[in-house]
């Protein structure tokens, strides 16, 4: 029996023998250094210089684009594309633009009630004071402002301040007596007999 060399890998390029000396580990292949290049331009590719695609070397700028393919309507993708509409900026512009101008109606509730008591009573409280500052310089003679000026005002509304509350009463702290320190220990000496 003679003695035969283990067989060697090959490359996929040159499809000669590849020595350990020469070798390159990519793309679950076996190559050459030389023979690892790019499948369009033949630019000689390194580790950090290649993209991979279907086992095979490329350059970055022949890199093949992966393109989208049509999908049969599902209902999902149905529901993303009416999701994906209504978050249009386009869709919710156009919604406003028709909208723009047009009264909305807000539901009451007891905080717009209190507000709009507000706003009443200080338009009408506003309104009495104008009109009674403008009526003796507009009518100085006439009967109506007379009687205008006789008429005691309308009380403003009166809103009551929060009485303050009682002052704590001050408390008395006592020093606590310093503890009295312990007397030292006295040295033992032991003497060895």
């Amino acid at each position: 029996m003679s003695w035969k060399p283990p067989p060697q890998p090959t490359c996929p390029r040159c499809e000669k023998a590849v020595y350990p000396t020469e070798k390159l580990d990519c793309l679950d292949k076996v190559w050459h250094k030389a023979c690892f290049t790019c499948e369009v331009c033949k630019l000689k590719l390194t580790m950090n210089t290649y993209k991979g695609y279907e086992r095979k070397p490329y350059c970055k700028a022949h890199y093949p684009h992966q393109t989208a393919t049509s999908v049969v309507d599902t209902p999902e993708s149905m529901r993303l594309k009416k999701q994906t509409e209504r978050q249009s900026a386009v869709a919710y512009h156009k919604s406003y633009e028709e909208s723009k101008g047009s009264y909305t109606a807000v539901a009451s509730d007891p905080t717009m009630e209190r507000v709009k008591t507000q706003q009443k009573l200080m338009s009408s409280s506003y309104d009495q004071r104008g009109s009674e500052e403008a009526q003796p310089h507009a009518h100085a003679g006439s009967a109506a402002a007379a009687a205008a000026e006789e008429e005691e005002p309308a009380p403003a509304p009166v809103r009551r301040q929060p009485e303050p509350a009682a002052a704590p009463a001050p408390v008395h702290h006592e020093p606590e007596p310093e503890p009295e320190p312990e007397p030292e220990p006295e040295p033992e000496l032991w003497l060895a007999a």
